[in-house]
């Protein structure tokens, strides 16, 4: 276990003789210990706290308070909770009331540790006391993982959402080639989609997913009457998934040869669709200067450069 103790730098004689009461296997993080000559402080403490501390102690005094260091520590600690989803920082208050002028109510809230004097009687029982908290905490923890809480219904609507519309994704893909005249039946949609999943998706599982992407409306123009499947009407984006990688080489290839000073005809599709953003980008980047030259792009339903059917794509 690795422990990190933050404090003022006024306390840095407390924290050496903390430390020399707790046992070895808390492995107590001092900077002055751990810091090489010659290290980035910020980010090697920040990615100490972040990723390799397992619990914070926060030694809250008047100059910690004011602290705009030990301010950034607490800010590392609380977001290493959100990440980690459990407790990391644990306050001990030397000065009361430093604790209401540290100005977080989230650690004003929490219980924590006091030391009310600097005996040596004092320090030696707050080093009982933190060893006794953390094996608490270290035994909360692992009753946790043992029996994790079952998640929100809000996170499980969120799960359910995100599993619907990838589903859809892969069902768009599968139905695309398929019209009236040769449907694709339910059963053989459901192999052709269980071949791109990890898991292969039972029949009982499959239909009430098939049923809420028709119920929204995630796809469409798509007909399913519960037995069979296909696509009533085509939307322009489907188009621009069909064959991508092809177009998008299509569409490379014919930007680079379009230079300044040409007079273009360009086709309605998907295919020119990814030509004229390409040819965008190098009107962005200057490539093709407009200022200098006249381009002249024309829009011309019915007819298209030979060369964007070149490689059979439409």
């Amino acid at each position: 276990m690795q422990i990190f103790l933050s404090h003022s730098s006024r306390q840095k004689p407390l924290i050496r003789e903390l430390k020399r009461h707790l046992p070895d296997y808390l492995g107590a993080w001092l900077d002055e210990e751990r810091l090489l000559f010659g290290d980035d402080i910020s980010r090697s403490v920040e990615a100490t706290i972040k990723s390799d501390t397992d619990y914070l102690l926060l030694f809250i005094d008047g100059y910690a308070a004011e602290s705009a260091w030990v301010a950034k520590e607490l800010e590392w600690t609380l977001q290493a909770e959100k990440t980690h989803a459990r407790t990391i920082l644990l306050p001990i208050v030397i000065e009361e009331d430093a604790l209401r002028r540290i100005g977080n109510i989230e650690i004003q809230n929490r219980k924590h540790l006091s030391l009310k004097d600097f005996l040596e009687s004092s320090v030696r029982a707050l080093a009982e006391s933190i060893t006794s908290e953390l094996f608490a905490l270290v035994c909360r923890d692992i009753t946790r993982l043992r029996s994790p809480k079952p998640p929100t219904a809000t996170a499980a609507l969120a799960d359910a959402d995100a599993f619907v519309h990838s589903q859809a994704a892969l069902i768009q893909k599968a139905v695309f080639p398929h019209r009236k005249s040769n449907p694709i039946a339910r059963e053989t949609l459901r192999e052709v989609i269980s071949a791109q999943c990890e898991v292969a998706i039972e029949a009982t599982d499959f239909e009430p997913v098939l049923s809420a992407i028709v119920q929204r409306n995630l796809i469409p123009g798509l007909f399913y009457d519960g037995f069979e499947l296909y696509l009533v009407e085509e939307h322009a984006s489907w188009k621009a998934e069909v064959q991508k990688v092809k177009k998008e080489r299509i569409g490379k290839r014919t930007a680079m040869l379009i230079q300044n000073g040409m007079t273009l005809c360009l086709d309605a599709g998907s295919t020119t669709e990814e030509i004229v953003r390409l040819l965008c980008k190098r009107i962005e980047t200057r490539a093709i200067k407009e200022d200098h030259h006249r381009n002249h792009l024309h829009k011309h339903r019915g007819h298209a450069l030979g060369l964007l059917r070149s490689d059979g794509v439409r």
